[in-house]
């Protein structure tokens, strides 16, 4: 009888070529019966019928399956004897990529910061910090911290960020306690060179300035960015390494915070000349007006205070200024008599420009 000379397979989860059909010798009609090749044979249909299975599954992206607490009843019944909204004390949470979590970038086993980071409203409260909203879009945890949340004065702080988030902007009792818990260890930091210019530290206090400042805290957001500001020097000068990804969050937050003592002073500006709207002083002065109009606008941040510069703008452009300025030359020829920069000004009242000729 014709015999099929492929190679046998030697083993009963080794197979003679990976991903392909594996042939078995046939020598004599009972050979057909042996229960050894009728096993191996049945092992390897198994085998294919999976891997047809996974393949299917994958390309249309079937394979991905939405997992809750609910599907762990046995994780969550070891913890209801520990009381809801317990302080977050250090455990080796892993940054892994094998643990499934709604955005592929914080693996915790804290069933509550679980729940915080599954609503979509509260995803970017840690921004510009790190992100969980769109790993690619922003730099995700580990593209700053570089570790898990082991870090006790780490992970309170974002606890706290996430806690903040949900009461839009105030603080209860458990915001209060994580806020409190990330004091403390950051203050016991500060006796260690070593502890006090880690990224875990740096990176806990630039969370609770976000935080101070959402609660509209200034002094506060002040304070921290000025710790921050020290840490930064004590690096340089010791030659302390810091990661690119802690680099950029540090500046974010300089930015954001910049941005945002601007949209202040747009705020006041605003509210002045709301209420000298109707002075016959600017009839005499209108290409100061022009300026403030601008410069105050153009520092906004869209929204309400914009939408009224924007207002006020088209106000004064159908009363005041009876069509003139209305090309960006003549507009730039005015601007530059008062305070200008070319850097500092051009691009955003240039937008703001935009934005109202439509």
């Amino acid at each position: 009888m014709l015999s099929i000379t492929h190679p046998s397979v030697k083993g009963d989860n080794d197979s003679a070529t990976d991903g392909k059909f594996q042939f078995i010798s046939v020598c004599n009609p009972g050979d057909a019966k042996d229960e050894q090749v009728r096993r191996r044979a049945r092992s390897h249909a198994v085998k294919r019928a999976l891997e047809r299975k996974r393949k299917l599954q994958q390309e249309s992206r079937d394979n991905f399956c939405v997992s809750t607490l609910k599907d762990y009843p046995g994780s969550l019944a070891k913890r209801k004897s520990s009381p809801a909204h317990t302080l977050v004390t250090p455990s080796p949470f892993s940054l892994s990529v094998g643990v499934l979590d709604p955005f592929r970038t914080l693996a915790v086993d804290s069933p509550r910061l679980q729940a915080l980071l599954t609503d979509y409203k509260f995803r970017q409260a840690a921004e510009p910090v790190f992100s969980v909203a769109d790993e690619l879009a922003f730099q995700n945890f580990h593209a700053v911290f570089q570790t898990g949340l082991d870090d006790p004065a780490l992970l309170n702080a974002v606890m706290l960020t996430f806690t903040v988030a949900v009461t839009q902007g105030s603080i209860d009792r458990e915001s209060l306690g994580y806020q409190s818990q990330a004091i403390s260890y950051i203050r016991q930091r500060m006796s260690s060179l070593v502890s006090a210019t880690s990224i875990s530290t740096i990176g806990a206090i630039l969370l609770l300035a976000g935080v101070e400042a959402r609660l509209g805290a200034k002094s506060q957001v002040q304070l921290h960015m000025k710790a921050i500001s020290q840490l930064l020097d004590i690096c340089r000068s010791e030659g302390i390494y810091l990661t690119d990804g802690i680099k950029r969050a540090v500046f974010c937050v300089f930015e954001t915070s910049r941005i945002s003592r601007a949209s202040q002073v747009s705020l006041q500006l605003l509210r002045k000349l709301q209420q000298a709207d109707d002075d016959p002083i600017w009839d005499d002065h209108a290409d100061l007006l022009l300026w403030l109009l601008y410069i105050g606008g153009a520092f906004a941040l869209t929204g309400a205070v914009r939408s009224n510069y924007i207002s006020l703008l088209h106000w004064n452009y159908a009363s005041r200024f009876q069509g003139l300025y209305n090309s960006w030359p003549e507009l730039l020829g005015i601007l530059r008599q008062f305070i200008w920069s070319d850097d500092a000004f051009m691009s955003p009242v240039k937008a703001l420009w935009e934005e109202i000729s439509i």
